[in-house]
């Protein structure tokens, strides 16, 4: 049976879509593996720096308006606060920033959608790539 016009437009657009599918899903993949290390690094990370690493005296300063101009901001705080309570140094992180009770278990719930929703991701990519196959 001889093929006609369309049918040769049709299957070009099909392996077209399938190329880009294919592209799609590597770089998807390629993406989501380092992000999902990086997100369980962070936190070993944090715990392996000092409590006091963004306290000023030799730290890092992170603030850009104490960066610029040495004037602290609502939210200036926040980080050392941050650091101290991932330390379980409840008073030191309260000093730094009061609303720190609030934005920790915020920013830890946080954490753990961003890593359940990487490892479903991948999960998703791999059954994708198997029933391709």
């Amino acid at each position: 049976m001889p093929c006609h016009g369309f049918q040769l437009i049709f299957l070009f657009k099909m392996s077209v879509l399938n190329f880009q599918y294919t592209a799609i899903m590597f770089k998807k993949k390629s993406i989501q593996w380092p992000w999902l290390i990086l997100l369980l690094c962070t936190p070993f990370v944090l715990w392996l720096l000092p409590s006091d690493f963004f306290d000023g005296g030799g730290g890092v300063v992170l603030c850009p308006s104490r960066l610029l101009f040495g004037l602290e901001c609502l939210g200036c705080g926040m980080t050392r606060a941050i650091q101290h309570m991932h330390h379980f140094e409840l008073a030191d992180a309260m000093y730094y920033h009061s609303a720190v009770v609030v934005a920790y278990p915020a920013l830890a719930l946080v954490w753990f959608v961003w890593v359940k929703n990487a490892i479903q991701e991948i999960k998703s990519i791999n059954e994708g790539e198997e029933t391709q196959n």
